[in-house]
């Protein structure tokens, strides 16, 4: 798993596979974290994370705008064709913790 945060004393963004104590480039402190599962944050010690999936939300709502159109012609068709490529895209596509 990785992780990109920014570093709060340089403000430059690093990626790194937790736990990181210090910032890579600067040697900022950052917050240890020594469990398997996210229970807080690596950097900034918040424990409200929640979890997405990782998609463009722009070609999600993009898609459904499409359904829509065309769902007059099609008699709602596309409709059905538009929930199952979202189906199929949200048993492909990881999470990302934000």
């Amino acid at each position: 798993m990785e992780v990109t945060a920014k570093c709060p004393k340089c403000h430059n963004w690093q990626v790194f596979t937790p736990p990181p104590d210090a910032c890579p480039k600067c040697g900022g402190a950052l917050m240890a974290h020594r469990t398997e599962a996210f229970d807080q944050c690596p950097v900034c010690g918040a424990a409200h994370l929640y979890r997405q999936k990782d998609f463009n939300r722009k070609l999600g709502v993009g898609l459904v705008v499409i359904g829509v159109i065309l769902a007059y012609w099609t008699y709602g068709l596309s409709l059905l064709a538009v929930t199952l490529i979202d189906w199929l895209l949200v048993r492909r596509v990881g999470q990302v913790g934000c």
